[in-house]
């Protein structure tokens, strides 16, 4: 694992190839970051490979325990707010900016409660 400042400098790495359309092949187990970075993702599970838009395949729990990876924090928190009716059940946010402007969109139609 990188520490905050490696990781900050590895996703500027990845955003200057990204912007010369350099094509990035990132291996991780970490599914937020995965989600929060990838326009597409792999997972390997029982020999078989899936893949996919990572909202559909890291939101899919019984193929992250099967691949033995952990949720990503983001899908997990909406899954809660939705089920307590505080988001839409469809919604996966990919990451933190995602959640707030998720949450605040809600606090907007229902006269600024959450």
């Amino acid at each position: 694992g990188l520490d905050p400042a490696g990781v900050a400098e590895m996703f500027q790495a990845l955003e200057r190839l990204e912007e010369s359309r350099t094509t990035v092949v990132l291996s991780t187990h970490d599914a937020a970051l995965a989600l929060d970075w990838a326009s597409s993702v792999a997972i390997v599970e029982g020999g078989t490979v899936r893949q996919g838009d990572p909202g559909e395949l890291l939101g899919n729990a019984s193929l992250l325990a099967a691949a033995r990876l952990a949720a990503p924090w983001s899908l997990e928190l909406a899954a809660k707010l939705a089920r307590d009716g505080f988001l839409p059940q469809s919604l996966r946010p990919r990451n933190v900016s995602e959640v707030h402007a998720s949450i605040a969109a809600h606090a907007l139609r229902h006269g600024g409660r959450v």
